[in-house]
């Protein structure tokens, strides 16, 4: 499966883009998002692509594992979940990329974005790593010192994703959410739709109210 599409794209020309309405009006689509601020974001997102006669049906689902899986089988036409890092390889540790870029460890030059516990060079606060799936993370906070927790599970777990982490990621760099879709449907005219409809002054004015920092637009 390759599958890429981030928010950053840039607008093209309107009498393209009417062009491209007109193309998919009509269509309907169906998106595979985590409950939280994944699904929330794309319920304001709907009737903005609606105007454009795309039809955008939400999927939710409770793990990180299966909405690439439903996508590459064809179940979804495109998913919003997860950053590039992961999508690459879905077992990396982004935690420990996180820790490294606050200074908590050192990881062996060249580790790219899919660094191990084997990669880690420095450990000075002797951190011990204990992996859980990401779901049950904010659980795990009565057994550990930390636990490092996404933003949609902590909102869930009643976790102010502002005031109760100890490290946050960067808004901006590799960790930016974004659509993807199947290779196949890359050139399709509903894949422009759908980004330049999230891509909106709307869509981001809804993230910075509803969310509160909690939760970044990127554009």
């Amino acid at each position: 499966m390759e599958t890429k599409m981030s928010f950053r794209l840039p607008l093209i020309l309107a009498t393209v883009l009417a062009a491209w309405s007109a193309a998919a009006s009509g269509e309907t689509i169906k998106i595979g998002v985590t409950p939280g601020p994944q699904a929330q974001i794309f319920e304001a997102v709907k009737p903005i692509a609606a105007k454009q006669g795309l039809d955008i049906q939400l999927i939710e689902f409770s793990d990180y594992v299966v909405p690439n899986a439903a996508l590459d089988a064809g179940e979804i036409q495109a998913n919003s979940f997860q950053n590039q890092p992961y999508l690459d390889n879905q077992k990396a540790d982004r935690v420990l990329l996180l820790l490294r870029d606050k200074g908590a460890i050192k990881l062996k030059d060249g580790t790219g974005f899919k660094p191990t516990v084997l990669d880690i060079t420095e450990n000075p606060k002797k951190l011990k790593f204990i992996e859980v799936d990401a779901a049950q993370a904010p659980r795990a906070l009565d057994d550990v010192d930390a636990a490092a927790i996404n933003t949609n599970y902590a909102t869930q777990a009643g976790l102010d994703p502002v005031k109760d982490p100890i490290l946050r990621e960067d808004p901006k760099g590799p960790y930016v959410n974004l659509i993807a879709v199947r290779a196949a449907d890359k050139d399709r005219p509903w894949v422009k739709i759908l980004v330049d409809s999230y891509h909106t002054a709307g869509v981001k004015e809804f993230v910075l109210t509803k969310f509160k920092g909690a939760v970044l637009p990127s554009w």
